[in-house]
Parts: C-alpha cells; sequence; structure tokens
C-alpha cells in the first residue's frame, strides 16, 4: 500500500464521488459551515461553498491568521513541467489563468454572489 490515510474530510456531496474515483475504504469524515477542526496550536473553521466551477467546496480559515483558505480561486488548471507557478513563464502563466476564468469561473458569477 502506498498512502494510508487517516481521516479524509469532505463534505456530504463528495464522499460518494471520492469513494467511486479514489477508494472506498478511506475514512471519511464529513464536515458541514462552522465545524472546527484542531490542529494542535491551530483551529481550522470550515465553510461550504457551492457553485464555484465544482458543485461542493469547503474553504478553510485558520483562526488568528486572517487567511481564507479557498481552494478554487487560485487553481492552476494549465499543465507545466514545473512544480510552482513562480517557476512558471509567467505571460503563459497570466494568459492560461485569464482563460480558466473566463471559461470556467465565470459561467457561475451570478450562482456566487
Amino acid at each position: 500500500m502506498c498512502c494510508e490515510f487517516r481521516r479524509i474530510y469532505c463534505i456530504t456531496g463528495r464522499v460518494k464521488s471520492l469513494r467511486g474515483q479514489y477508494h472506498p475504504g478511506w475514512n471519511f469524515r464529513t464536515v458541514r459551515t462552522r465545524d472546527k477542526l484542531s490542529l494542535g496550536t491551530k483551529e481550522l473553521i470550515l465553510v461550504e461553498w457551492t457553485m464555484l466551477h465544482w458543485s461542493e467546496k469547503v474553504f478553510c480559515y485558520p483562526t488568528g491568521d486572517d487567511i481564507l483558505f479557498s481552494n478554487e480561486d487560485s487553481v492552476r488548471d494549465c499543465p507545466s513541467k514545473y512544480p510552482f507557478n513562480d517557476l512558471c513563464d509567467q505571460t503563459e502563466l497570466v494568459a492560461e489563468y485569464l482563460l480558466y476564468r473566463a471559461y470556467i469561473l465565470a459561467p457561475f458569477t451570478k450562482a456566487t454572489q
């Protein structure tokens, strides 16, 4: 076995899809808006967010940091041999990001306002 996960946290609507796509035996824990996960010295507050590219998302807000991790808006959907954006050709990266915004996210603008 290459990987062993203790828990995978996701909202109810994603469990069936993840089990079907990856591994039915993984330990899924469903979460809802305002649920909190302790990371020792930090605590994550979870927020369900729907209709951004995929139908279900969970944003994370680590208490005390004033940062919202959205897992959506900063996604990179263009293939590259480089693992990080700062290593890619920035002109190409911006052009691909604008296409992603125009074709993938823009159609959902009214649903997310």
